[in-house]
This record gives C-alpha cells, sequence and structure tokens, in this order.
C-alpha cells in the first residue's frame, strides 16, 4: 500500500471535525509563515530617517548613505554654476524624511562640464524677467549698470568678458554677465534751470525736457491767462552761495534730483519781483 494511499485512508478515517480543524491550523502556519516572510522582504515596521548628503561631494554622499544602510541610484545630472561639479544638487526623498530602512535614494549631481549655452536677447525684457530667464539657464549676474534713458529697469545691452554679447552666441553655462539697464532719469542730478522771466507754458516745457515737475503755483496778483503769465520767482532757485576755502561767498549751480518740483510765482508783469 503506497504513503499517499496509507494517508488518503486514515485521513478520511479520522472524525470531520479534526480534519477541519487540522485544515484551519495548516492555513493559519501558511499565513504566519507568509507574514514573516513578507515582513522581513519589506522590513515593515523599519524606519528610520534619511539622512541629508545635498552639497556633499558624490563619493561622500554614498559613503554617507551607505554607512547608514540607504542603497542610492545617480539619477540625472544638470549644471548649476553656484555649487561645486560633481556635487549632489538633489535628493528623493529629502533629508530629514522618514522612510522604510534601506529605502533607495534617488541622486541629482551637478556636472562636470558646464553645457554650452546660447545666448539669448534680453534687450527690451524687464530686469525681473531677464534674471529669471538667466537662472533658468544656469547663467549668473556680475553686475547692473544703470544708465540714463527714458525705459526704467529696462535692458538696454548686455557684457560678458567686457563685451556687448550678441544673441546666440555660446557660452559656457555659469557665465557671469553685466546688464546694463535703463533708470528712467531716476535718482539723476539735474541743474536747476533759469525760469525767470519765462511764461508759464514755457517753464513747463523747460522742467519737462529736464525730467522736473512744475510744483505748487502761487500768484503775485489777480491772474486772467496763467499759462501766459509770467515767473517772478522760483525755489529752489537756479543758483546757491557756496563758502570757498578762504570765507569767502560764490555762486554756484544749484542742482536737484530728476523729476524733482519747482515750484513758482506768477504775474502778469514779467518785471515783478
Amino acid at each position: 500500500m503506497g504513503t499517499h494511499k496509507f494517508f488518503e485512508n486514515n485521513f478520511y478515517k479520522k472524525p470531520l471535525w479534526l480534519n477541519i480543524l487540522y485544515s484551519i491550523l495548516l492555513l493559519f502556519l501558511c499565513i504566519f509563515v507568509f507574514d514573516m516572510c513578507l515582513n522581513k522582504i519589506t522590513k515593515f515596521g523599519k524606519e528610520q530617517k534619511v539622512i541629508d548628503v545635498v552639497g556633499l561631494p558624490i563619493n561622500q554622499a554614498i559613503l554617507n548613505l551607505e554607512g547608514a544602510q540607504f542603497s542610492y541610484e545617480i539619477y540625472d545630472s544638470i549644471f548649476n554654476g553656484s555649487m561645486n561639479a560633481i556635487s549632489v544638487i538633489k535628493q528623493d526623498p529629502l533629508g530629514g524624511e522618514t522612510v522604510k530602512t534601506g529605502r533607495k535614494i534617488l541622486l541629482t549631481v551637478n556636472r562636470l562640464v558646464p553645457p554650452k549655452v546660447k545666448m539669448p536677447s534680453l534687450i527690451g525684457f524687464s530686469l525681473e524677467s531677464a534674471q529669471l530667464y538667466l537662472k533658468n539657464l544656469s547663467l549668473n549676474i556680475k553686475s547692473i549698470t544703470y544708465r540714463n534713458d527714458p525705459s526704467y529697469n529696462i535692458i538696454l545691452d548686455v557684457y560678458y568678458q567686457n563685451k556687448s554679447i550678441l544673441e546666440n552666441t555660446e557660452i559656457k553655462g555659469g557665465a557671469a554677465l553685466d546688464l546694463i539697464v535703463g533708470n528712467g532719469y531716476r535718482n539723476i542730478d539735474v541743474d536747476v534751470p533759469n525760469l525767470i522771466g519765462l511764461n508759464l507754458l514755457a517753464g513747463i516745457e523747460t522742467l519737462k525736457k529736464l525730467n522736473l515737475k512744475l510744483g505748487t503755483i502761487t500768484s503775485q496778483s489777480f491772474i486772467v491767462d496763467t499759462l501766459n503769465s509770467y515767473i517772478i520767482k522760483q525755489d529752489p532757485e537756479p543758483e546757491i552761495e557756496i563758502l570757498d576755502s578762504l570765507g569767502q561767498k560764490l555762486k554756484t549751480q544749484n542742482k536737484v534730483k530728476s523729476f524733482n518740483a519747482i515750484n513758482v510765482k506768477i504775474s502778469s508783469n514779467p518785471f515783478d519781483q
């Protein structure tokens, strides 16, 4: 009689309830073994905080990760001119996050050789837009120089290595550029013009050409035609007195900042004082 036949005969000879009990115990045993194996494979319940390796040279980052029992993968390489070559720029998960023990950490590494970048045309861009654009291209800004121009905070020119750079010129990523920006004639010293004797309309035109404004208007007497009245006094005056090294009084040209206001007093008679 074979073993299989013997087991089968004995199994069916036992009471039904005992067979059911054996089956339940066998099922629980299988579940228990499976659960233990699964926990071991997935490291269920075992967690740890991810160490931060951003900014470290890749060799040091790998040593730190392996020492903390993390696996790793170099997922990508990009260029960032503000960080050292072959250093970790990003990691996923981030340092400080809690993950399962042995979790794989994806690393993004800074390239050793910066890529070539075609210089975009920035003329006419706002300063803010140009800064964002250059950052996305991994180009740096060395300096910002303001030039007298009606436009305000608008790019007038871009210099690279002290020369104006043309659109589509290839330069290395991380290169430093000098931006020439319009100042809108703001915060510029302007000679105070002499308005005395001009009619008000001519005075307004004179101020406008110098990027100055007309301030308060007072009158000597009742004025019928304001624009054709004459300016007899102004504040500030076109000249001021200063003392020289010997204490002598000297008159010199008065200056104000652009867009400042000049207050005037008008009269219908140009010879009124």
